[in-house]
């Protein structure tokens, strides 16, 4: 079972700049591979795989330490693998007669994340205060909102808290908001099932969140209803800028943190262990 764990960075002004460095770095791999790519099947009438690909990248990054060079080589890869990914999409779509589309190049908005095998480029590490910190390769070590443990065996704190065989295997640097979050994803044994007193069957739904076996109902909280007066001004502010001003831009970002918010707050609440242990604990205190 691979669940992922979201924690928020928090970089200096430095750091924020060198990872969008590797951002724009890793964009700018993406597209000469998907350029190649072209090139080739349009020359040769061959198609290109990730084992192709990597010799001739890493042959690139090695001679550009200042510019590819910063990215880590598994970063490398899994970009190039990303790719291989968008182009098996491509030809399953195509074959099953969907719309294809074609894998496209990525613009500087279009790109906000960078992949990393754990241990390899990246590390999650405690100071001696057992403040969380995220090591980058040619970033360094990065605040984090370590806001729940993970269940990792090789990490202090909460040791009593790990599973059995607990591992993290993949790491996501992502952007969205100008604000920086790292996904960890763990590798854990699929638990137990748990049996309690009494099964209950869920349904979940639009009308009602939650509806129980037992007839109880659970009402949906309407996230996005709290923030619609403001979004509806921000949608009617962005659309009077003019297309690609910078004011414009900053109206766009305002209407995606408005977007975000209940977002949020609807994955906290139903996705997370943590809304599913405050519905486990509502329930047990009704039976």
């Amino acid at each position: 079972m691979i669940r992922t764990y979201k924690y928020r960075l928090y970089p200096t002004n430095a750091q924020a700049r060198q990872l969008d460095c590797l951002l724009w770095q890793g964009r700018t791999l993406y597209n000469a591979a998907l350029e190649q790519r072209i090139t080739t099947y349009q020359e040769t009438g061959k198609s290109l795989k990730y084992v192709d690909q990597w010799p001739h990248f890493r042959d690139l990054r090695n001679a550009n330490p200042d510019t590819l060079g910063q990215l880590n080589a598994t970063s490398v890869q899994q970009m190039l693998r990303r790719l291989d990914k968008a182009f098996a999409a491509f030809f399953r779509r195509l074959k099953q007669g969907e719309k294809p589309g074609f894998p496209r190049f990525k613009g500087r908005h279009r790109f906000n994340s960078l992949e990393y095998r754990y241990g390899d480029g990246c590390k999650l590490r405690f100071d001696d205060t057992e403040r969380a910190l995220f090591y980058v390769q040619n970033v360094g070590e990065i605040k984090v909102k370590y806001h729940r443990p993970l269940p990792h065996r090789g990490l202090r704190p909460h040791r009593d808290l790990w599973p059995e065989g607990a591992e993290i295997k993949h790491v996501i640097l992502k952007r969205g908001n100008r604000k920086w979050y790292v996904c960890l994803q763990v590798e854990l044994a699929a638990p137990p099932p748990h049996r309690g007193p009494r099964p209950v069957g869920v349904d979940v739904g639009l009308l009602r969140l939650l509806t129980l076996s037992d007839g109880t109902q659970i009402d949906n909280p309407r996230w996005l209803r709290g923030s619609l007066a403001a979004l509806r001004v921000a949608q009617r502010r962005l659309s009077r800028r003019v297309k690609g001003s910078q004011r414009r831009r900053k109206a766009a970002e305002q209407v995606a943190r408005l977007n975000t918010s209940p977002t949020s707050a609807a994955t906290s609440g139903t996705s997370s262990p943590a809304g599913w242990w405050t519905l486990t604990v509502w329930w047990q205190s009704k039976t």
